[in-house]
């Protein structure tokens, strides 16, 4: 229905009109047949005092709100295309496949560093299912050039300040590639993915960067929104599959990480054999099984890198922040490769999700400075923060090659406060134990 009387002899071939639920129809004239969308007008013009009615052989159906997967083939979905900053979007025919529809975005020679277009302005049907588990999309992408850069950003459509952006190149020119968005690694100085936020409005960026008055007019194509598949064979499965990780195993599961270890990842595991896990001290793990989603998890995800590395990657000296946050270091001597202190006895295991690297030592994150300190324990980390003027660093005693020791180099620019606290930030374990008799 709509909210004015339309004879026949009003309409035109492409007409469109709002109707009183608030989505367009269209008109089609072929032929001399008229059509309300896909429904043909068998009679027209019946007159009444109030209004007019046209029958047709077909019932209307309002367009669906759009929803993941965004593939652009369902005449039923409002895909809700909203286009600023110079780009001109719209829903064609595939240029490679005739029987495909896509959306096409041609980036205006007007247009500014970030030109792009918004499925969903009013928000999609459902919420984009992002969990610590699950943090890729894919998009395919048709693009004139190799090495472009496309950056896709998901919001709340209720609050434009909650969004997360990520970016990756194409690879290929004038044909279809499927990209891969990891919102885990957010775009520098973006807001990183906060799992309690709902995201529920998407917009794509291509060329992301770039002013039209230098690139030049620019088309592109895209399709197939969606999460990325879930991995068929994780690092998971290498785990479980595996005779001689059935403590790391254990302790994974009781940690709570199968789930998250098993999404898109990709993932880099070093994996501490049964025979590393029976070499800690006893009643460590005993310890760390009594707090599964504490201590214990803090310890595997000192285990895992949020990247694939292969052996091929690693070089002497290289440092990695873990999933925990704590670096680890490599370190590569006689062809043997050292993950700190645990010698790496199997490389490359590699699943859909990431790679496995077995090692025969357990990891164990630094531990938090503490009195007394000795600067002898290698699993503490003494946080040195130089100021003034000063250059500190750990080394060996000039005077005892068994002992370590600070080592502060007062350089010829240092100003008359020079020094170097022994935490940075002030964070201890415990209270500092002093009392009005002992003032030292």
């Amino acid at each position: 229905m709509l909210g004015a009387e339309v004879l026949s002899t009003s309409l035109s071939d492409g007409q469109m009109a709002e109707t009183l639920q608030g989505a367009d129809i269209t008109v089609t004239i072929d032929g001399g047949n008229v059509f309300i969308n896909n429904a043909l007008v068998t009679v027209a013009d019946l007159q009444a005092d109030n209004g007019v009615v046209h029958v047709i052989n077909a019932v209307l159906l309002p367009p669906a709100q759009v929803d993941l997967p965004i593939t652009f083939d369902d005449p039923n979905v409002d895909y809700d295309l909203a286009d600023f900053g110079g780009n001109a979007s719209s829903i064609v025919v595939d240029p490679t496949d005739p029987d495909n529809m896509a959306g096409q975005a041609i980036r205006t020679a007007g247009a500014v560093v970030f030109a792009g277009t918004t499925m969903g302005t009013d928000g999609l049907a459902n919420a984009i299912p992002l969990s610590p588990s699950q943090t890729q999309m894919t998009v395919r992408v048709w693009s004139p050039e190799a090495g472009v850069p496309v950056r896709l950003k998901v919001e709340d459509a209720t609050n434009p300040a909650i969004s997360v952006e990520t970016e990756v190149n194409t690879t290929v020119a004038m044909d279809w590639e499927t990209l891969t968005f990891n919102f885990n690694n957010e775009v520098p100085g973006t807001a990183p993915i906060n799992f309690a936020n709902t995201y529920d409005k998407i917009s794509i960026f291509f060329n992301f960067g770039a002013e039209g008055a230098a690139v030049g007019e620019q088309t592109y194509y895209w399709d197939d929104v969606d999460m990325a598949p879930a991995p068929e064979f994780t690092v998971v499965d290498i785990i479980v599959n595996s005779p001689d990780h059935t403590t790391l195993e254990t302790a994974v599961i009781a940690a709570e990480l199968a789930d998250d270890l098993s999404g898109a990842g990709p993932f880099t595991v070093f994996a501490p054999t049964d025979a590393a896990f029976d070499a800690l001290p006893p009643g460590t793990l005993d310890f760390l099984l009594a707090d599964p989603t504490g201590a214990l998890a803090q310890v595997l995800l000192y285990h895992v890198l949020g990247a694939e590395v292969l052996s091929t990657s690693l070089s002497d000296g290289q440092m990695a922040e873990t999933l925990q946050g704590a670096d680890i270091t490599v370190t590569i001597d006689g062809g043997n490769v050292f993950i700190n202190d645990a010698l790496v006895t199997v490389a490359d295991l590699q699943a859909d999700n990431g790679v496995v690297h077995v090692i025969n030592a357990v990891l164990l994150p630094p531990a938090q400075v503490d009195l007394p300190i000795t600067f002898d324990d290698p699993n503490v980390d003494y946080d040195l923060a130089d100021f003034g003027g000063n250059a500190s660093s750990i080394v060996v005693d000039p005077t005892d090659p068994d002992n370590m020791v600070g080592h502060t180099i007062r350089t010829t620019g240092a100003v008359i406060f020079a020094g170097t606290p022994r935490w940075a930030p002030i964070t201890w374990r415990i209270p500092f134990p002093l009392r009005t008799a002992t003032p030292k």
